[in-house]
Parts: structure tokens; sequence; C-alpha cells
């Protein structure tokens, strides 16, 4: 194979190496939004139940304020009720204290039944508080552990592209630039063999004159279906002719 196309394939093995390096880094912050994303919802959830609870503690004061109104008018009606003189006073105010006892017993339910939600409410609160915790640990423990990944990535990252920068001045600077920008188009490889009469690139038929040219190593053969640089693997032939 001619060597300034080795040179190229060596380039992309550097260039794919980048992108796959920097999909690995993409993939640690996707992973630490996630673990945000989730400390976010839990911390919403939290702030609902405490205004929850804040809504609750109103509503009980009311119903405790309305279920004292009653108890005193109770009182109210019982003292006036000894003191009148007629019949008709005293049927009149015993309705009336039928009457508030029948308010005061659905208070004394309603306050029932605030009380369980009170609890209810406060256990909820207190496990989303645990959750939010937990979230906050997982978080902070992760985030170390993904910085660390991550400066670990960028090294090598620098590292590649060095060794990017070394390689690509050896080689002719129109080869470089051809071969970027099918790179670029392509969106990853732009150097793909011939194998079966077949571009491995679309997999289309390649024409027995171009794949002739491909042989022959003298220059640089693009593939007339998708644009990509051919080469002809002597090894691979080699294998499959034994």
């Amino acid at each position: 194979m001619d060597q300034e196309l080795k040179k190229l394939l060596e380039l992309q093995e550097l260039d794919l190496r980048i992108i796959e390096l920097d999909d690995e880094k993409n993939s640690s912050f996707g992973e630490l939004k996630e673990l945000n994303e989730r400390y976010e919802e839990a911390a919403a959830e939290f702030e609902k139940g405490k205004e929850k609870y804040k809504r609750l503690q109103i509503e009980i004061k009311k119903v405790d304020m309305d279920l004292e109104s009653g108890l005193e008018k109770i009182k109210k009606f019982e003292s006036q009720q000894s003191l009148v003189k007629t019949n008709q006073e005293y049927k009149a105010l015993d309705k009336e204290i039928i009457d508030a006892r029948a308010r005061v017993a659905i208070f004394e339910e309603k306050m029932l039944e605030k009380m369980e939600e009170n609890e209810q409410t406060t256990a909820l609160n207190k496990q989303q508080a645990r959750k939010v915790e937990k979230q906050q640990g997982l978080i902070a423990e992760k985030e170390e552990e993904i910085k660390h990944k991550i400066a670990d990535i960028e090294l090598q990252i620098e590292q590649v592209h060095q060794q990017r920068e070394s390689l690509s001045g050896k080689i002719e600077k129109k080869l470089v630039r051809t071969y970027t920008r099918i790179f670029k188009n392509k969106k990853g490889t732009a150097i793909v063999p011939i194998f079966n009469q077949t571009c491995q690139g679309c997999h289309l038929t390649v024409p027995p004159n171009v794949e002739a040219q491909a042989r022959r190593h003298e220059e640089l053969i693009l593939c007339e279906n998708c644009g990509r640089i051919l080469y002809f693997d002597d090894a691979e032939e080699e294998k499959k002719e034994q």
C-alpha cells in the first residue's frame, strides 16, 4: 500500500479515537446532568410537600377555631337554657344546642380527617427529604468521580491531537485537505477498503477499472457513489486466496 495512504489511514484512526473520546466525555456530562435532573425532581416534590403541609396547618387551624367556636356556642346555649322561664324558650334553645352539636360533630370529623392527612403528609415529607439528601450525596460523589474521568479523557484527547498534528505534518497538505473534507462530510470514516468488489463505506459495487486503479496505489481513488477514499487491502486479498 502507498505510504501516503498508510499515513492517511493512521490519521483516520486518530480522528476516530478523538470522536470516541469526545463521545465518552459527553456521556460523562450526560450522566451528571441526569443525576442533577433527578435531584431537581426530588427537590421539587419536596417543596410541593412543604407547601401542602403549610396549607394543611392553616386548614387545621381554621377547623380548630370552628370547633372551639361551636363548643363555646353549646356552652352559651346551655347556660342560657338554665335561666329561661318558659317552655317555648327552653325548646328554642334546645334546638340551637342540637344544631350546634351537629355542626361540632362535623368539625370533629373534619379535624380527624385533617389530622390523618397531616400524619401522612409529615411522613411523606420526611421520605422526600431523605430522597433529596440521598440524591445530593450521590451527586457529590459522582461529580468528583466524573471530574477525574473527564480530566483523564481531556488529557488523552490532547495527546491524540498532538499525535495527529505530528502525523499530518508528514503527509502532503493537499491529501490532508482532501481527507479532512471527506471525513467531516461523512462525519466519520473517510477511507474504506474495497472487498469483494464492494466499497465498504456505501456497500455498493465498485467498477472494475476503479478497483484496478485502487490496486495500483498510484493516486487517491474516490468511490463514485459515496465519495470516500478507496484502497485495496493486499493483506485481505492474500487471506482470501489462501
